[in-house]
């Protein structure tokens, strides 16, 4: 997305490395990269790394609420819906409990999903989702 926004060369489709079948989040990063190299509508592109960035930042709160981090202040209220969603639906009985691996795990793969993430914020939210990953391996593997 750096090349392309910045009006570098575009790395070539051949360029592209080849992904086993059975790698579901590979294959569609892969089609994302496809789709973002032979698109020549950089306004389209640049709506939709904002989009794949708002995901991240959803995700990496989702990280932080369930390691116990706070959150800086300009998610605090992304971080407060998350937790009304949570409780409500958990008091409504609509949603099955995950174990907290399998949360972390459905986070993970969100995470990736979501590249490609707008430069000006993408190393504070990658150091954010490591961190909040981080407490919550340690989480997993003494319980």
């Amino acid at each position: 997305w750096e090349s392309i926004s910045s009006g570098k060369e575009s790395p070539s489709i051949d360029d592209l490395p080849e992904i086993p079948d059975d790698d579901e989040a590979a294959r569609q990063l892969l089609e994302r990269l496809k789709h973002m190299v032979e698109t020549n509508d950089k306004d389209s592109l640049a709506r939709e790394v904002e989009a794949q960035t708002e995901k991240a930042r959803q995700i990496v709160v989702e990280m932080e609420c369930l390691s116990g981090l706070e959150s800086p202040e300009e998610d605090r209220q992304r971080r407060m819906d998350y937790q009304i969603d949570r409780l409500s639906n958990r008091l409504g009985g609509s949603a099955v409990k995950a174990d907290l691996d399998s949360e972390r795990a459905g986070l993970q793969r969100r995470w990736l999903e979501s590249f490609p993430h707008d430069p000006s914020c993408a190393g504070q939210l990658e150091k954010r989702f490591e961190r909040a990953d981080k407490i919550l391996q340690q989480m997993t593997t003494s319980s």
